[in-house]
């Protein structure tokens, strides 16, 4: 009798562990108990933990799953298309990876990922991200909503970008004209000859 009730009582800690992960992620947080009881008894949850500088997310690869990382550091590196310069951001958990890639019209990883800490994931497949969007009305919200935010951060950095374009072409027309002119002053007064 005393060992079923520690082991009702552990296995109550342990549901209750998995309730707590499922709603500190972006995608889950607002599901009540009956729905997370629902998931997790319906659902594969790919859980998995990685040791620092492990490579789990390849930049041009299918996106067929997304990544949740609940606990631990990551790095974000995305390469340029000709693969001449790359950028490398820091990025903290609780975060989903995948979302703008799953169903879009580029349906591969824009980035690399790898962790700089111990890290926890959780993958969930392309097929169960459907159902879920499909039976839980509060993930279908959370999902839009993560969705409307990137494209809002997608649109802004649009405009940024929009607005440099034409400011450095300026700038840099600018500098060439000051330069040269400068040259020029310099081979008027003669300090500095032609190289004739």
């Amino acid at each position: 009798m005393c060992f079923r009730s520690t082991f009702a009582r552990s296995f109550n800690r342990m549901e209750q562990t998995m309730f707590d992960t499922l709603l500190s992620l972006p995608l889950f947080q607002g599901l009540g108990h009956d729905d997370l009881t629902r998931i997790i008894e319906s659902t594969h949850l790919e859980f998995q933990s990685l040791l620092p500088g492990t490579q789990f997310v390849r930049q041009d690869d299918l996106c067929n799953d997304l990544t949740f990382v609940m606990q631990g550091t990551v790095a974000a590196t995305t390469l340029s298309a000709d693969h001449a310069w790359s950028v490398t951001e820091q990025l903290p958990s609780p975060m989903v990876i995948g979302l703008e890639s799953l169903y879009g019209s580029s349906r591969v990883f824009h980035s690399s990922y790898e962790a700089l800490s111990e890290v926890r994931v959780l993958r969930i497949d392309k097929r169960t991200i459907a159902a879920l969007t499909r039976y839980f009305e509060v993930f279908r919200i959370n999902v839009l909503n993560a969705l409307s935010a990137l494209t809002a951060r997608q649109r802004a950095a649009g405009r940024v970008s929009a607005l440099l374009n034409p400011a450095t072409y300026v700038l840099i027309n600018a500098a060439v004209i000051v330069l040269v002119r400068q040259g020029a002053i310099r081979v008027d007064s003669g300090a500095l000859t032609t190289g004739a």
